[in-house]
């Protein structure tokens, strides 16, 4: 089958994941336009594969070899039309948040330092500090896995915490429409500044993933518990297996030492979905997108 796409066979996945770790999948391409998507999934048809979609990989911890396409987004086109943002799947979320400062408009501060893309956010449906992706999204625009193009209005996505009703299986998402509101510079960036501030102060620096698990609910309480809470009164802060362990700043974040692999990160989450379900009756909910043929030996990551 002829196609423009670069398509390359046994590639090597780990370079793009921010926590460096992944195996060689059987095909990739990176898509630049909606051409190449349907480029893509004609060919991924032909070879029997199922098509993958990937972003940053700030959130898509990578198997040892998915026999799988993988397709990664690099469509980076915005275009701002009053106060509304329009983004290619593939725009940074702190490219967008940039964008909206020079423009006077506010709403998208909370992405200033989030190291994910447009794309990756409408899926998971991410979020910082009490603000969600989709409290500005007006539509978005996608792919199914039939070549059929669609928009989705906002009022027809569902969302609850860290997730959405877009599912990358079966919808690949082109394209988000941002609906913010006119605000004042100053406080913008100054808005920008503390959440880049507090980020730092609080995670760490390094090879990661970000928020491995979900922040879980207290119904006693009424409100959220994070997960990182849980994890340290576990005593699992710092705690490695092989060439990874959970931070000692932050223990919901695992961290690639040198050399760490899938299988130790498994061990890692493994180890704190079953202690602090022990200790405190919780059912941790991986935040992480897992990306692997096989996860039947970790009945924990469907639970």
């Amino acid at each position: 089958m002829r196609t423009q796409l670069d398509i390359q066979n046994n590639y090597l996945l780990k370079g793009h994941s921010t926590i460096r770790i992944g195996g060689v999948c059987s095909h990739f391409a990176e898509a630049s336009n909606e051409n190449s998507i349907m480029e893509a999934l004609e060919y991924a048809y032909s070879k029997n594969k199922k098509v993958h979609v990937i972003g940053a990989g700030s959130n898509v911890l990578i198997g040892e070899n998915p026999d799988t396409f993988v397709l990664k987004m690099v469509m980076r086109d915005v275009e701002v039309i009053g106060e509304k943002i329009i983004a290619k799947a593939g725009v940074y979320l702190p490219t967008i948040s940039r964008i909206a400062l020079c423009h006077g408009l506010t709403g998208f501060e909370w992405a200033s330092a989030i190291p994910g893309t447009i794309g990756g956010a409408a899926i998971m449906n991410a979020g910082a500090y009490d603000t969600e992706f989709f409290d500005k999204v007006e539509a978005v625009t996608g792919i199914d896995m039939n070549g059929n193009k669609k928009t989705i209005p906002r009022s027809d996505i569902e969302t609850s915490h860290r997730s959405s009703n877009i599912h990358p299986e079966n919808f690949i998402v082109t394209e988000v429409s941002i609906l913010l509101q006119k605000g004042d510079i100053g406080k913008i960036e100054k808005k920008m500044l503390e959440y880049t501030s507090y980020r730092k102060r609080t995670q760490p620096k390094g090879l990661t993933l970000g928020s491995t698990f979900m922040q879980s609910f207290d119904f006693t309480r009424g409100t959220g518990v994070s997960a990182g809470y849980y994890i340290d009164q576990c005593g699992l802060k710092g705690f490695t297996v092989g060439g990874a362990s959970f931070s000692k700043i932050h223990a919901n974040f695992i961290m690639n030492q040198g050399g760490g692999t899938f299988s130790d990160v498994l061990d890692l989450m493994e180890q704190a979905y079953y202690r602090v379900q022990e200790k405190f009756g919780v059912k941790l909910r991986p935040e992480v997108k897992i990306l692997a043929d096989s996860l039947l030996t970790r009945k924990f990551v469907s639970n």
